[in-house]
Order: structure tokens, then sequence, then C-alpha cells
């Protein structure tokens, strides 16, 4: 989570109440729903950085770095599956790399419920 950002945006959020003259002057009295919002943003979006950091870490178990990513391997794979996803995880692109002891033993759909099996 990235907390600078995070207290910069409650900042900004105070600073538009100061200037729309409705922060109160007893700070017990200010309005939490705001700051509650900027948090539960910045939960959301965490979670969303982290899924698709263990997706690519579960990845990296089955695919190698070449001329793409694995992030790019992964991307080419996910649209790959908005296609056709019972092709051969070896025949979705000529960069799409996959280790050696694994090769031609998944479907794209085989792959994606692999490496998202464990996510929330």
């Amino acid at each position: 989570m990235n907390t600078t950002k995070t207290a910069q945006e409650i900042k900004d959020f105070l600073v538009q109440l100061a200037v729309n003259d409705k922060l109160p002057s007893d700070l017990t009295q200010l309005p939490v729903e705001g700051i509650e919002q900027v948090l539960n943003e910045s939960i959301k979006q965490f979670r969303i950085d982290n899924e698709e950091n263990e997706r690519i870490e579960r990845a990296s178990i089955f695919l190698c770095e070449g001329e793409l990513s694995i992030k790019e391997q992964l991307a080419l794979i996910d649209a790959q599956a908005e296609i056709d996803d019972t092709m051969t995880l070896d025949n979705v692109h000529e960069e799409v790399i996959v280790w050696e002891k694994v090769e031609y033993s998944f479907s794209v759909r085989s792959f994606l419920e692999e490496i998202d099996r464990y996510l929330s």
C-alpha cells in the first residue's frame, strides 16, 4: 500500500474541507466518511496490486523471462483466454516461454486455473 499517496489524499480531503469552510474548529466533530473513503480506495487498490503480484509470482513458476517479462506474457495469455482458452499454452505467442519441464502440459484455461487457484 502506498501510504504516502494515501496520506496525501487525506491531506487533500482536509484542505478541501478548509477551503469550503467545512472544517470544524472542534476536530472531534470532523466527519470521518471522506477519510474512510480515501482509506477504502487505498485498501482496494492494494488488494488489486497484491493479487496481480501473486499471479505474476505463481506464473513465474511455469514461465521463463525472455523478450517479454512474466507480466507481459501473462497479459498475452489472459487475452488468449478471451478468444480460445483451449489453446495449448505454448502456442499462445512465440514470446510466451514455458518452462521446459512443463511444456505442452497446460491449456490456457488449465494454466490460468492453476495460477489463480489460491487467489481470493
